[in-house]
């Protein structure tokens, strides 16, 4: 019987390998995500988390318990609708209220419900995340309100929901940015922990800034908050960490500094210039120039075009 096993295990091992890499080239020729494992938590018994459901890693979840959705994967649960009964993100599942498959499990006398009697128990099963769509009520056109399955969600900004006391993101009809769908009410009320801080009070603002020229923090109070003797702050610099901040004075070329002499000096004249009245004098002369240069070229397209005006009279 052993030598059997031994003749089996490496058969079964080698096929398992071809399958892998087959199913691997197939995706890649068809350019589409494989499958990922789930990362369950192995120290939490299998009746708990339920059975292994096939399809992608979901990241983000559109839906919540007490969510009324539509059975969409072939089978005879097909079409038919129920509620969320919980959620299970790390195997990207949900299970509902008396539809969907169900899995028959060994329970531990410590984890018996109410009533229980045996040690096998029936617990519904998971359903993938995309293997079901929203069922809610939207109002039409005419205003008339209707029950209608939502073929695609998507998530969008964040807001505080008082109701779960946490931050959640809002979501909405997908390609209409402006349908959105609340999400259900909480099966119990959600009351902040002994440590939670209560939102108005987090919202209430108790500190304004009278004067940039005031610190808000007294002189005094300094010591306190920051550790008086730092490395870091040390009152006087010494002569290394002086020399250490200094920049190097970088070596100049003798055109470069025949270059800044001569900017200098021009500074110096045009500084002259208009202490002088130099300058303004100059100025004053390219203007009356300039002017009667407009005006030369002003006359003589006037006589071109009086010259044109005769040579279209003469000839017509």
């Amino acid at each position: 019987m052993s030598t059997r096993l031994r003749a089996i295990v490496p058969r079964y091992s080698a096929y398992m390998r071809h399958r892998r890499a087959k199913e691997a080239r197939e995706a890649i020729a068809a350019k589409k995500p494989m499958n990922e494992k789930p990362q369950v938590n192995l120290s939490i018994p299998s009746f708990m988390t339920g059975q292994h459901v096939e399809g992608p890693v979901v990241k983000d979840f559109l839906y919540m318990v007490g969510d009324l959705v539509q059975v969409t994967r072939p089978g005879q649960d097909y079409g038919k609708i129920s509620r969320v009964a919980s959620v299970h993100k790390e195997r990207s599942a949900l299970s509902l209220e008396q539809v969907g498959p169900t899995q028959t499990s060994i329970v531990p006398r410590v984890y018996w419900r109410d009533q229980q009697s045996k040690y096998v128990a029936r617990y519904p099963g998971l359903v993938h995340h995309n293997d079901v769509r929203l069922v809610t009520t939207l109002a039409d056109a005419e205003g008339q309100v209707r029950k209608v399955a939502v073929t695609g969600l998507e998530l969008g900004e964040t807001y505080y929901d008082d109701r779960f006391k946490q931050r959640l993101r809002r979501r909405y009809v997908a390609n209409s940015p402006g349908i959105a769908i609340p999400w259900p009410e909480p099966d119990q009320q959600i009351l902040p922990g002994n440590f939670a801080t209560d939102y108005d009070a987090a919202r209430e603002r108790t500190f304004f800034v009278t004067s940039l020229a005031v610190p808000p923090v007294p002189p005094a109070a300094l010591d306190s908050l920051r550790y008086k003797y730092a490395r870091h702050r040390k009152p006087d610099l010494t002569e290394d960490e002086i020399e250490r901040l200094t920049p190097p004075a970088m070596p100049l070329s003798a055109t470069k500094i025949a270059f800044r002499k001569e900017l200098k000096e021009m500074k110096e004249k045009k500084k002259e210039a208009i202490e002088s009245g130099e300058l303004a004098a100059t100025q004053l002369k390219t203007a009356q120039f300039l002017k009667m240069r407009i005006a030369q070229h002003e006359r003589y397209q006037e006589a071109l075009k009086q010259q044109q005006q005769e040579q279209e009279q003469a000839s017509g």
